[in-house]
């Protein structure tokens, strides 16, 4: 049996007899609010597979540093690091980070300028 049914409310029920009878929606408007074609959401579905790894990233700094050990007090501190205009922290003899005036005199020396001659060390990175 065939035929055709026009709904002209979403308030109407339709059943379909026998159950495994196929039926096809033609037109089908979007669903009213609250009700209509769709539900509730479902469970949330389980975890997909790992995706692909990508590619290698660029290459990173060298990590090189340079550690200038001044073991004589002195008000001025002029240090050779081979590096390229490096941050630099310096410490004293006690361990406690002080911060000098601080000259990049080329890419690779800086001069540290002390208020008070101190001895202690100097990291560069």
């Amino acid at each position: 049996m065939s035929g055709e049914i026009n709904v002209l409310s979403r308030s109407q029920t339709i059943v379909v007899e026998p159950p495994s009878a196929a039926v096809s929606v033609i037109n089908a408007g979007p669903p009213g609010p609250g009700g209509g074609a769709t539900g509730p959401a479902g469970p949330q579905g389980p975890q997909g597979p790992e995706g692909v790894p990508g590619p290698p990233g660029p290459e990173g700094p060298s990590g090189a540093g340079y550690r200038h050990i001044q073991t004589s007090p002195s008000t001025v501190w002029t240090v050779n690091h081979g590096l390229n205009y490096p941050t630099v922290v310096v410490v004293d003899s006690a361990g406690e980070i002080i911060i000098p005036e601080v000259d990049y005199t080329t890419p690779s020396q800086v001069v540290l300028t002390f208020s008070a001659a101190v001895s202690g060390e100097a990291y560069f990175n």
